[in-house]
């Protein structure tokens, strides 16, 4: 999904899968990073931990960089999911601040859901950094991949 919004093409599941040793428990974070970086030119993704730098900053500069941001979560309080709380990968593509009507500044992010086990998950959602923060927080080492 990150790779095919960067440059267009798309690598197959079972290619990704093998590249990046995934199994049922998931991938590692340093090889997703490693086979984001093969497909796209510059080798622009790095992966942080979320108590090392600032995970909202470094978000929207990688969105302003035109790189969507691959965030490792848990799924609790994520639309579609409920109570199931589970590690997962998620694609930040875009965000926006803004006033609502009560004077409130929202900041929110755009992200897509690859799950389409479960109704309500696939596809593009949005939520507020805070929520994605705290759900990346949740899920151990706190790490996520976005443009360096």
């Amino acid at each position: 999904m990150a790779i095919h919004c960067v440059n267009g093409s798309s690598p197959s599941q079972s290619v990704l899968a093998k590249e990046t040793d995934a199994d049922p428990k998931g991938s590692y974070v340093y090889l997703i990073e490693r086979s984001l970086n093969k497909y796209i030119a510059g080798k622009p993704y790095k992966f942080y931990i979320i108590k090392d730098v600032n995970l909202i900053n470094q978000s929207v500069q990688s969105f302003h960089n035109g790189l969507p941001v691959i965030y490792r979560l848990k799924t609790k309080n994520l639309p579609g999911y409920g109570a199931h709380d589970t590690t997962h990968y998620v694609v930040g593509t875009g965000y926006f601040v803004a006033w609502d009507e009560t004077g409130t500044i929202r900041n929110d992010v755009w992200y897509n859901d690859p799950n389409d086990y479960r109704a309500g998950c696939l596809g593009e959602h949005i939520i507020s950094f805070s929520t994605l923060e705290n759900a990346v927080r949740k899920a151990g080492d706190g790490f996520f991949i976005p443009g360096k």
